[in-house]
């Protein structure tokens, strides 16, 4: 059996590494979202950019709005649309690369977690270490879904 160069072996390390801090950072802040009392018999563990537990939406909840004159900046895509990191970003979704606003992990991340907190709606978009969390009015929601378990 010939052996694997040690440049492939720390590849392999590393990688795996990434894979399990990435994944237990997200568990942490998708319980810190929710703001759960984290515990692993309950809860389990929630891949890296995998919703994990809790509420899960359509991002497409979240969809742009086409501005009148079909350009303009993230602010008029994203109307009332703010962001935790201080600025929205666009991201696109499925190979029809409808526009969304929030970062998303790659372009098949449909579901992302939510909750409804004061006719506010709180989105958990992308993957650890490039998470964003992007609030919009329940109002302006696409997809017009009232959590029942909401704080209003």
């Amino acid at each position: 059996m010939k052996k694997l160069s040690p440049f492939i072996t720390a590849a392999i390390a590393a990688w795996f590494i990434y894979m399990s801090v990435g994944t237990g950072m997200y568990t942490y802040e998708l319980a810190k979202f929710y703001g759960e009392d984290y515990k692993f018999s309950v809860h389990g563990i929630a891949l890296n950019g995998r919703t994990g537990w809790g509420n899960q939406i359509n991002v497409t909840d979240i969809a742009t709005t086409t501005p009148v004159t079909g350009e303009g900046t993230v602010e008029e895509w994203c109307p009332n649309v703010t962001s935790k990191r201080g600025h929205v970003s666009m991201g696109f979704i499925g190979e029809e690369g409808e526009s969304v606003c929030c970062w998303v992990s790659d372009s098949y991340q449909w579901l992302v977690p939510y909750k409804d907190v004061d006719n506010q709606r709180h989105y958990l978009c992308g993957e650890w270490p490039n998470l964003d969390y992007v609030i919009q009015p329940i109002k302006q929601s696409k997809l017009a879904i009232l959590d029942q378990n909401s704080k209003q």
